[in-house]
């Protein structure tokens, strides 16, 4: 898999996939504030990475330069649409999105496609799964107001209502959820280089707020919350099937007051192990091997609590 180096605008190197990289393309023509013609957008994106693939270091500066040049020409045949006015006028939301807390956001076609490329980038690579259905799909039953999650639970049921036709949509529905999971327990993108970093450190803050809001015993505290933090393997997330995502997403994983997420499938285990493990004499390790046993077994039979 080719990677590209990018230096963004704290002079911080990253490595990004090529669908990564389109992903920034994307958020970059957002930035513009202009309308695009959807139909070139693609083109024009594959044709400024082709061009990239060459540079050792990439920058944010160079990447808003090329499409500044892309957007005002009409080099090679391609041209996107301008149309002077605000960027709010220009960029149209294909929905508006209301919050837990009651904010409104807009959400258009372009974040959809970058959820869409967020889905592509966790599939198997050697496989190939054709999106026009899907999207066909969403655009027949979104509505001009939904919250947050009713736009997620769109997505994902438009997915898992694609199965028996095309069973990868098995993987695409798992992804959905995970990512839902992910945006509301660690406020990360699952494709960004501190991920994993993430995913370990905000374990501290989770068993923090269970144990806050009293859906675990304040017996949970006298674990050493670092030190079962580094034992934690999120890898193990994407080994589970669909059906048993949907089962931590629809019925185990833990929620605060608005309905959000508050750990992840491998917070949930290390939560288990850590309720077996409260009489031991070494809790801390009892509760690391009790995890990595439960962390690997089926979960189908299990409760919330």
């Amino acid at each position: 898999m080719s990677l590209y180096r990018l230096q963004t605008q704290d002079n911080e190197i990253v490595e990004l996939t090529e669908t990564q990289l389109r992903k920034v393309m994307y958020q970059t023509f957002l930035r513009s504030g202009l309308v695009i013609d959807s139909d070139r957008i693609d083109e024009v994106i594959t044709d400024i990475v082709s061009r990239l693939s060459n540079q050792n270091i990439i920058t944010t500066s160079l990447i808003d330069q090329m499409v500044n040049e892309r957007v005002h020409t009409q080099e090679n045949g391609f041209f996107l649409s301008i149309v002077e006015g605000e960027p709010s006028e220009l960029v149209q939301p294909l929905v508006v999105i209301t919050n837990s807390e009651g904010n409104t956001d807009a959400l258009n076609e372009l974040e959809i496609d970058a959820v869409l490329q967020d889905v592509i980038a966790l599939l198997n690579p050697e496989k190939e799964i054709e999106f026009t259905t899907y999207r066909q799909l969403v655009a027949e039953k979104i509505e001009r107001e939904m919250t947050r999650r009713q736009i997620d639970e769109l997505l994902i049921n438009a997915a898992i209502s694609l199965i028996d036709q095309e069973p990868l949509y098995a993987d695409v529905a798992k992804s959905l959820m995970l990512i839902v999971i992910y945006r509301e327990v660690l406020g990360e993108n699952v494709r960004s280089h501190r991920f994993i970093h993430r995913y370990r450190d905000h374990f501290v803050n989770a068993i923090s707020t269970a144990i806050q809001l009293e859906l675990v015993s304040s017996q949970m505290a006298e674990f050493d919350f670092f030190r079962l933090a580094k034992a934690l393997n999120p890898e193990r997330d994407w080994q589970y099937s669909f059906n048993e995502i949907n089962i931590f997403y629809r019925q185990l994983l833990l929620c605060d007051s608005n309905g959000l997420f508050i750990e992840t499938p491998q917070y949930l285990w290390m939560r288990k192990a850590m309720n077996e493990s409260i009489e031991k004499n070494d809790i801390n390790s009892f509760a690391i091997e009790q995890y990595h046993r439960l962390s690997t077994t089926e979960i189908a039979s299990m409760s919330r609590k």
